[in-house]
């Protein structure tokens, strides 16, 4: 190999390594860039899983605060006395169903105003979360008095500087309501499997006696 040849082979080579370092450095390039696209993307998500969240809070919290208004309303039967109208006719005034809203009404009706208005006066509970409290104390699970609620021996005061412990109290009643409905819909469900299977038995019995009643008739002819 001629000195020229030798130094275009060099050449060559010394194009394809860096040819090769460009490719390299620019898939590198591309991989961190799609690696931050993607961390992005999941920065986006959970801020507007976080922001879907906080909208749904805010909302169950108002829908707490305007059945606290309206149980007091309802109770007091001020429309009646002032206005002169019905309980039907003032939530149509309002614009809210009747219907709905007794219902809605019904899951804070162990509470007392008192404690209702002293729960309402601080931030974190919600409505959806309130209705454990009230089946709880439906079953005597917990004991409510104006300013503190009693359970498992334990009191906790019915204050902002007791939000956390209040909240955990009512993901607890939540959670033990949700497992005890569990298990009554499996217990339900195996009894009306065990229906089914001793009936099934039963006609399978009833089926062959009859077999067995046409088989001995026939004998005799």
């Amino acid at each position: 190999m001629s000195k020229r040849e030798a130094e275009l082979v060099s050449k060559s080579q010394d194009d394809s390594a860096r040819t090769t370092e460009i490719m390299k450095r620019e898939h590198e390039k591309s991989v961190e860039q799609t690696q931050r696209e993607k961390e992005e993307a999941i920065a986006n998500i959970y801020e507007m899983a976080g922001k879907i969240k906080a909208t749904n809070f805010f909302k169950s919290q108002a829908e707490f605060f305007n059945l606290v208004m309206l149980k007091k309303v309802k109770d007091s039967k001020a429309y009646r006395e002032r206005f002169g109208i019905t309980w039907e006719q003032f939530c149509e005034h309002v614009g809210i169903n009747r219907r709905t809203m007794d219902r809605s009404l019904e899951d804070i009706a162990p509470f007392r105003q008192e404690f209702l208005d002293t729960l309402s006066n601080f931030s974190g509970v919600t409505f959806n979360k309130i209705k454990y409290l009230g089946m709880a104390a439906d079953e005597k699970l917990v004991n409510l008095s104006e300013n503190a609620i009693v359970f498992n021996g334990e009191t906790i005061p019915v204050d902002a500087e007791h939000a956390d412990e209040i909240q955990s109290l009512l993901e607890t009643l939540e959670e033990n309501h949700k497992k005890e409905k569990e298990e009554a819909e499996t217990t339900i469900r195996t009894k009306e499997r065990l229906l089914k299977a001793k009936e099934d038995t039963i006609n399978k019995m009833e089926r062959e006696l009859k077999r067995l009643e046409g088989c001995k008739a026939s004998s005799y002819f």
